[in-house]
């Protein structure tokens, strides 16, 4: 009995199971469907969108093209109506010029502004040459192109010994005019009369006189010409410091050191081979008028700290080269330049 009743049950059971079910189907087809067409719309917008984009692109291109035509259009006849109106012009002049040109009073007047027009650029070109040519135009360039060449040096020697070679020196070369060998005079007068004579200082000349590829006879003929310019300035070598005013001491004393400096390098072998250096040392003897005595007296053996403090102090500097009285450098930088002129 029991299974006839569960019998009977099962299909009622079902159909309200079916009935409840059937509607929860129709809700998923329509949610599916829905979804379906949500996708198609958004496809759709988008390909209409796209199409709306791309002629506009197309309109956009075919207004440049329009514009562009009409503006080449618009080019042609402004230069056609340029081409008409200058050879107007010209055929004036053409038939024009030779009528007035006839008459004596414009003929008379093209030739006094001509000449007054003339007469005024020559005289402004020969005051400017003759103000360049002056003699105080000349050293005050040679004066400004020194200071450069040292300055320009010194922000390499010695901290950046490497950074000066020959590409360097002729980039320096270019810019001041001077030839190898006056840059490495006119260094190494700057650095006797302003530099600490130091290892470092003949160290950097030793550098310079590489990169300038100077030959030895004409190393020697600087050497010879600084000790003539020192001796020309400074007198004859100074033996006793007695009967001198401040001045004139300080001069023998810039003498005397700038004397020791050449000789040390004269008798440097690094510097100038020795048999060379040798003669070189009898001549700078002979120009300053000193004897084997006065030689060993002033005589630099080495280059320690305390001989170069002496040295400086003797010159008339003192720490670090900085000068103690007058420096007369410019002075004699002023009176090279003429020179060199």
């Amino acid at each position: 009995m029991p299974c006839a009743v569960r019998m009977s049950a099962c299909p009622s059971t079902l159909r309200t199971i079916h009935k409840v079910q059937q509607p929860q189907k129709i809700l998923n087809a329509f949610s599916t469907l829905t979804q379906h067409r949500g996708v198609a719309m958004h496809r759709r917008r988008g390909v209409i969108t796209a199409a709306k984009k791309k002629e506009e692109e197309e309109n956009v291109e075919e207004e440049e093209m329009e514009e562009g035509v009409e503006y080449e259009e618009v080019e042609e006849e402004v230069m056609e109506e340029v081409a008409i109106e200058r050879q107007s012009i010209l055929t004036t002049i053409q038939v024009n010029a030779p009528k007035a040109w006839a008459m004596p009073g414009v003929r008379n007047t093209a030739y006094t502004v001509g000449a007054v027009l003339g007469a005024t650029l020559l005289w402004s070109c020969w005051n400017v040459f003759k103000k360049w040519s002056a003699p105080k135009a000349k050293r005050k360039r040679t004066v400004g192109a020194n200071k450069y060449l040292v300055e320009t040096l010194s922000e390499y020697l010695p901290a950046q010994r490497s950074g000066v070679t020959p590409g360097f020196i002729n980039k320096l070369r270019f810019e001041t005019g001077f030839k190898q060998d006056l840059i490495f005079r006119k260094y190494l007068r700057y650095m006797l009369d302003q530099r600490p004579f130091d290892t470092d200082a003949v160290a950097d000349l030793l550098h310079l006189r590489t990169v300038c590829d100077l030959p030895i006879e004409k190393l020697l003929e600087l050497m010879e010409e600084s000790a003539k310019r020192t001796f020309e300035r400074t007198g004859i070598l100074m033996r006793k410091p007695e009967g001198f005013t401040m001045s004139g001491l300080q001069k023998k004393a810039t003498g005397r050191a700038t004397f020791s400096k050449l000789m040390y390098l004269a008798d440097l072998p690094e510097f100038i081979p020795a048999e060379q250096g040798k003669k070189m040392q009898a001549k700078i003897m002979q120009i300053f008028g000193a004897t084997d005595e006065d030689f060993e007296e002033a005589r630099i053996t080495t280059l320690s700290e305390a001989d170069t403090a002496a040295l400086e102090k003797l010159m008339g500097r003192g720490e670090g080269g900085q000068p103690l009285s007058a420096d007369i450098s410019e002075d004699e930088d002023e009176e090279e330049g003429s020179k060199d002129e």
